[in-house]
């Protein structure tokens, strides 16, 4: 098995300044391994809108999409399985996760 090529904070600058496109998603998609520093970077922006251990989604809404029968805004989320393994997960809705297959579900958070 191949290992997964990280997508950088400074790589996501560089790719800005080359294709003078500036957004996020223009650089990765999810599923993406991402390093640290990305992953900080947008943990410190704003405070998260859900947080869980390893788990946090923006707390700025990014869209909205159609998710079991509803319209649900939707919010950058990011993971972390320990180590250095950091992922961006897309947008989703506020207390959701991507599976590796692609398929979005509900966390089960506990207070």
């Amino acid at each position: 098995m191949s290992e997964l090529k990280v997508k950088t904070f400074d790589g996501w600058h560089k790719y800005a300044e080359k294709t003078g496109k500036h957004s996020y998603e223009d650089y990765a998609q999810p599923g993406d391994k991402i390093d640290r520093e990305t992953y900080d970077y947008f943990m410190n922006c704003l405070p998260p809108a859900t947080m869980g251990y390893g788990y946090f989604q923006m707390g700025e809404e990014h869209d909205y999409r159609e998710v079991d029968g509803k319209m649900r805004a939707t919010y950058m989320t990011f993971l972390h399985e320990g180590g250095d393994s950091y992922f961006y997960l897309g947008d989703l809705p506020a207390g959701y996760t991507r599976e590796p297959n692609g398929k979005i579900r509900r966390l089960l958070l506990k207070c």
